[in-house]
């Protein structure tokens, strides 16, 4: 990364895909491994300087383009301005938020869900803003087989992936993903109960669209909710959360959004 010419062709490829393809924003993958050498090893400052020029040339070029960080080390320098010392990004994917969600949605006991886990995922956020991290329940990572990992649905009962606890349970990660500060990032065919583990190879079954046609339903509910599109909903454009109740007996929990000073 000290070399210009490197340096030059990430630069110019990143904005290649912004300028002429004209893309809405980009995931930068791995961006720990430019940034220091191996987990938790030493810094490269290169490649930190890298990052931050390359934000900083998008910012320049056209702020409303988003620049994410699949980082996965839960830094909040990752979505610090440049000007503080960060790296620039304007939000980060949120691994903490599926492990912890995840864990108590694939438990098969109600002993092993831990509720003040889901409270910590539903209120952790990067410099106190929702924006600076991506929320998921599923990814190309936690649900592939290259990973020896599976859908959600089907880490809640395997073999049973249309099962009433795996569409419950599923649903209700969905639920917690759409109503929790943060972006909400949905992986393809999630929205009808796609089952088994994902690979290159293996395409979406697209009847599951009709199969399970009032679980897409639920998620196009839940995402017309997220953008307040009845004007009803606004809370969930906001920023505020407050966990209000956390039951860890009967597993019970809930919370209050809001925007500004509003209900």
């Amino acid at each position: 990364y000290n070399t210009g010419q490197v340096r030059s062709w990430i630069r110019d490829n990143a904005m290649y895909w912004l300028n002429e393809f004209n893309a809405d924003g980009l995931r930068v993958d791995g961006t720990a491994y430019i940034r220091e050498r191996g987990i938790g090893g030493p810094d490269i400052p290169a490649g930190w300087s890298l990052i931050q020029w390359i934000n900083d040339e998008i910012d320049a070029a056209n702020s409303s383009k988003i620049s994410i960080a699949e980082d996965m080390r839960d830094n909040e320098w990752l979505t610090k301005t440049t000007g503080q010392g960060g790296a620039g990004f304007d939000s980060q994917w949120d691994a903490g938020f599926h492990h912890k969600v995840v864990s108590a949605l694939a438990a098969s006991e109600d002993a092993s869900r831990n509720m003040w886990d889901v409270k910590d995922a539903i209120t952790r956020l990067y410099n106190g803003w929702d924006t600076q991290r991506v929320i998921y329940t599923e990814s190309h990572d936690e649900v592939g087989s290259a990973s020896g990992k599976s859908r959600l649905p089907e880490q809640i009962w395997p073999g049973h992936a249309n099962s009433y606890y795996s569409r419950k349970r599923s649903t209700l990660g969905a639920g917690l993903m759409l109503t929790c500060p943060g972006i909400p990032m949905l992986f393809m065919g999630q929205e009808f109960l796609e089952d088994g583990a994902w690979n290159d190879y293996d395409v979406l079954d697209w009847t599951k669209n009709t199969t399970y046609a009032g679980i897409t339903r639920l998620y196009r509910d839940l995402i017309r909710l997220r953008r307040n599109l009845t004007n009803q909903t606004r809370g969930l454009t906001g920023n505020n959360v407050n966990v209000f109740h956390v039951n860890n007996t009967d597993k019970v929990i809930a919370y209050h959004r809001w925007y500004h000073g509003g209900a």
